[in-house]
């Protein structure tokens, strides 16, 4: 198989796959959605009176500290500004899922900490170094708090002590350099949050009625079709064979239901994948 063979059969193998049970679609398309997400923020968030740059750092998984411990609760992407002023919290869905007030709940609570409570976004970053005090995983938030402290983003300072001692064979002492030696930088803080939910197609009218507790309209809606014109104005011949199957894992009209995983029965979709397949 040549390369363009070889990807028609990874993209055919997620369109098959995703129909069965427990296989989660965006856990593994996520990786080819992160190539353009820069392209597609920028060009779909940009407006006449306001254009939006991002700088090229992506954060995947992002943590948030959830409640009094040190629990967490995860954002599936996050983004900044080029002019380090907004904070993008980005939720990536590959089907419409019932919504649900508490889906939104600290997606809500952290964009109010950010800009209405005073904290802007060293509040985040104060409560990730409790989290990273605390956890077992500390060599792994050590590489998120080294990317927070990178040159491009530079949003807090952290002492070289803390890298000695938690890859040394003795730690001891380390959750007190990482209490003492963090630091969010002041002169960088971010004090505007905008939520983005990219999903196969934007909330009906019947899916924002059940979420009473937050104003869905508040959110940045990116929809798979907004997805495949970005990819198709890249002039890519990997984006164009990546733009044919997004377009299949999306309603082909408002409020369709019939592309959801499982929704059509196996033969309708290796019909489906033998038209795909034509098209390259």
């Amino acid at each position: 198989m040549d390369h363009t063979e070889e990807l028609e059969k990874i993209f055919q193998n997620l369109t098959r796959w995703r129909n069965l049970p427990k296989y989660q679609l965006e856990r593994r398309a996520d990786i080819f959605f992160s190539l353009y997400l820069k392209e597609i923020m920028e060009e779909k968030l940009t407006t006449d009176s306001n254009r939006v740059e991002l700088l090229s750092v992506i954060i995947p998984e992002f943590p948030l500290r959830h409640g009094n411990e040190h629990h967490t609760v995860n954002v599936d992407y996050v983004m900044f500004s080029k002019s380090l002023s907004t904070v993008y919290l980005i939720e990536f869905k590959t089907d419409m899922g019932s919504l649900r007030d508490e889906q939104f709940e600290y997606l809500f609570k952290a964009k109010k900490n950010i800009e209405e409570a005073g904290g802007g976004f060293q509040s985040i970053l104060t409560d990730l170094r409790r989290v990273f005090k605390a956890t077992g995983d500390k060599q792994k938030y050590f590489h998120l708090f080294h990317l927070l402290a990178s040159k491009e983003l530079g949003l807090i300072s952290m002492s070289p002590e803390i890298m000695e001692k938690l890859y040394s064979d003795n730690r001891q002492g380390v959750s007190r350099l990482i209490e003492e030696g963090i630091e969010p930088m002041k002169e960088k803080d971010i004090t505007s949050c905008e939520i983005v939910m990219l999903q196969p197609s934007r909330f009906t009218d019947e899916e924002m009625a059940k979420v009473r507790s937050y104003d869905l309209s508040a959110i940045n809606q990116i929809s798979f079709e907004d997805v495949v014109n970005c990819l198709r104005k890249l002039k890519s011949s990997f984006a164009d064979i990546f733009a044919r199957y997004v377009a299949a894992w999306a309603p082909q009209k408002y409020g369709d239901t019939s592309y959801c995983a499982g929704a059509r029965s196996p033969e309708a979709i290796d019909k489906e994948l033998c038209a795909l397949r034509a098209q390259q």
